[in-house]
Parts: C-alpha cells; structure tokens; sequence
C-alpha cells in the first residue's frame, strides 16, 4: 500500500482508477514475487511501540519541526553542492570523483554512513545508537548523501531519508530522555517517527511516509505520533521552500513539474491546432482614416500590424486609437499605423503548447497573441485569442470525463454547449 501511494503521492498527485489501478497490480505483482523468494524476511526488527503518555505528543510535533526543517538543510546540501560545482566549472567527468572522494574520507572515519545503512538504523532502532552517536551519524550520513546525489552520482533519496531520519528521531529522543530522565521516553520509538517525518520533509508525501512506518509496525499506536510529525514536517518544508526534493532536482534542470492533471492536459494541446488563421491585418502604411474603418467593421478589436515583407511589425488595438477616434478636431492627416501601433510584442510559437500560451496571457496580462511560425520567427501565421485557449481546454475536459456510455445500460445525452 505504501509503495502505491508513494507513486501516487510523488508522480501523480492525484487519484485517477485508470492510473491507480496499474499502480496497484505493480505493487502487488512485486510483493507476491519477493515473498517467494524472500518469504516473510524483514529489512528491519521493529520494535514494540507504546505511547506512554499523551502529552509525549508535543515532543513528536517539536520532531516533525525539526525534520522539516533538516529536510530543508538536506537539500540545501544537495544542490548546493550542485551548484558551488557549476559555478566551479568542473568538468562533468571529475564532478562525480570529488564527491566519490568526501565519500570515501567520510568513509574511513564512520562506515556506518555508507552504502542503504540498514544494519544501522536497526542498531538505532534497538537502542544501541544514543544521542552522540546518533549525532556523528546524521551528520556523516548528510555529508555522504549531499556529495554522491550533489556530485552527480548514482544514489537515491528515500533509503538516505529513513536512516537520517533514524538518526535524528535517535538524537532528540535520547535528548529528551536527558532532560527528563523520569519519564519513560524510549530513543528508539523517535527514531522510529523519525523515520517517517523526514521521508515526508523530503517527498512532500506523508501519507506514504505514515503507511511505511505502519506498515513495518502494523501498531496502530504508532498513527498518531506519525502523524503529529509528519504533518509539521511538510508544513515547514512547504512555507520555507515549496518543492519536494524530487520536484526541486526537475526545477534545477529547468523541467517543472506542477501538481494535477490540468496543466498536463494544457501541455498536449498544441497552439497550431488552436490558433485563428482569420486574424484581421493591418500595414504599417494604412492611412489613419482606412484603419479607423477597418476597426469599426471588424468584430476583433485587436489587430496584426505587417511590413512590407509580410513580417511582424507591431500590433494595434482599439484601445491605441479610442481617444483619437472620440476627438472630432482630429482628423489623422499624413498619420498611418506604424505611428500608433504597439511595437513590444509578445508571441508565441506555433509549436509550443498551450500550457506555455496560458502563462504568457496571465503574466503579460494580453488577450490575444500573434502566433509566429516555428521556421520563420518573422512570419505570422495566425493570432491565439484568450477566450479559445479557454474554451479549448473546456472542450478537452469534456472530451476526456465524458466516456461513452455501455448502450445497453444507457445512453447519454448530448452536451450542449
């Protein structure tokens, strides 16, 4: 279950059966196969899980703080990593054999950071590993992870986040512990939320961060101190950067990845097959008084201004000219449309996706675009107006929820629209 979600949660972002149920015969298919070969085999001896008393919960929440905010400093680690080597302008090829050398000289100092640490977080989750150990831990850990994901090496992100997440549940636990030695607080049961809360500082997936947890505890126990610290874990991590690490590494690589199904729709629809080949034209040389005609008998108050070689010059609009129109001493002697029209023009290519259309209508505040050719960027091929951007997405929308009907159930109507 954990694993569906977590697909669900970190690619998809929302439920659809079409999706979630190949998710789900993939995960079962996995675990039916590893059960034959593995059988009933554990990575990790669980301990038992109590919560001795309710007010332990605030310490639970001051950890899902504390994951948050070292999900945080972890990908500051990462990609800053990432960046102070760009910056460096290392070859892409020695990137890698630096990181591999912080590893290996951490290495020499606490090989228990190296490699998934499995070994280790159960040391942690027994209670063999207390507060100064857990403390060399997380930081060793830290430096190893940041230098072989930042340095460009192969290495993974949710192995890394259970054992940091180990190490740090360990280190606030057995501090706690200090504090208040009468209470019968047990470092391993943080280290075991732990766990859970900086998977969730990391993803930005706390469902599947709760159902890991549980589901290597099946302690019910367990859900609401998972939840105490899973939910300020991303809560942090959401107002102080916004992005998981997933989602960060895409945005460092100029790819950005935005939550739902609706841009997805607008990026498979392209503008050729959108735009408006009808868009009324104007020269740069039409006289004042021909303009003023053609913009009182057309129903598009906006216009394409061409050259002589038919390439884009400006555009006019009625708000460029309303004023002279309304002025009855003027009467636009010797002026043409190259005096009135608007020379900073925003376009967009036939080739690109409506996604990118919709986001220069919101952030240039246009209602129409002129649409260039992708072989010639002088060329203008037609105009994109905003009200069939929006009605090209509704039509896509219907198209896609409405699904014909079994006939010999129902039939369906016809939408009108």
């Amino acid at each position: 279950m954990a694993g569906t979600l977590f697909a669900v949660e970190v690619l998809l972002f929302d439920l659809e059966v079409a999706s979630l149920s190949n998710i789900v015969i993939a995960a079962v298919t996995g675990t039916v196969v590893s059960k034959l070969f593995w059988s009933d085999e554990t990575v990790f001896q669980i301990p038992f899980f109590t919560l001795t008393h309710p007010a332990e919960l605030l310490l639970y929440f001051a950890l899902g703080i504390a994951a948050g905010l070292f999900s945080l400093l972890f990908m500051g680690c990462v990609f800053g990593l990432t960046r102070f080597l760009d910056k460096s302008r290392i070859p892409a090829w020695l990137a890698p054999v630096l990181g591999g050398v912080i590893v290996g000289a951490v290495g020499l100092i606490k090989p228990e950071a190296l490699g998934v640490g499995y070994e280790t977080i159960n040391a942690v989750l027994h209670g063999h590993i207390l507060f100064a150990g857990a403390v060399f831990l997380l930081l060793a850990k830290l430096v190893t992870t940041s230098a072989c994901v930042g340095s460009g090496m192969s290495g993974g992100i949710f192995a890394p986040s259970l054992f940091l997440g180990a190490a740090l549940g360990s280190m606030i636990g057995s501090l706690a512990q200090l504090i208040w030695p009468d209470m019968p607080l047990s470092p391993a049961h943080y280290a075991l939320v732990g766990m859970g809360a900086v998977v969730a500082g990391t993803t930005l997936a706390p469902i599947t961060a709760i159902l890991t947890i549980f589901e290597l505890t099946y302690n019910y126990e367990i859900v609401l101190p998972l939840m105490t610290a899973c939910i300020p874990a991303i809560i942090v991590v959401r107002l102080l950067h916004g992005y998981s690490i997933y989602e960060t590494k895409l945005l460092v690589q100029g790819i950005r990845i935005v939550r739902g199904h609706d841009v997805n729709r607008l990026r498979n629809m392209q503008v050729s097959s959108y735009l408006w080949k009808e868009c009324p034209v104007l020269r740069t040389q039409t006289p004042f008084h021909d303009l003023v005609q053609d913009v009182l008998t057309s129903n598009f108050p906006h216009f394409i201004v061409l050259d002589e070689q038919d390439h884009l010059a400006g555009v006019l609009t009625l708000r460029d000219i309303r004023a002279l129109m309304a002025d009855p001493d003027y009467d636009g002697e010797g002026v043409v449309a190259a005096d009135l029209m608007q020379t900073s023009v925003f376009t967009v290519g036939e080739d690109q996706n409506m996604e990118e259309a919709f986001e220069l209508f919101v952030r240039h505040k246009v209602s129409f675009l002129p649409v260039i050719s992708s072989s010639d960027p002088k060329k203008v091929v037609g105009c994109l107006k905003k009200d069939d951007l929006l009605n090209a997405y509704n039509q896509y929308v219907l198209k896609d929820q409405i699904q014909p009907s079994a006939r010999w159930i129902c039939n369906l109507p016809d939408i009108k629209n």
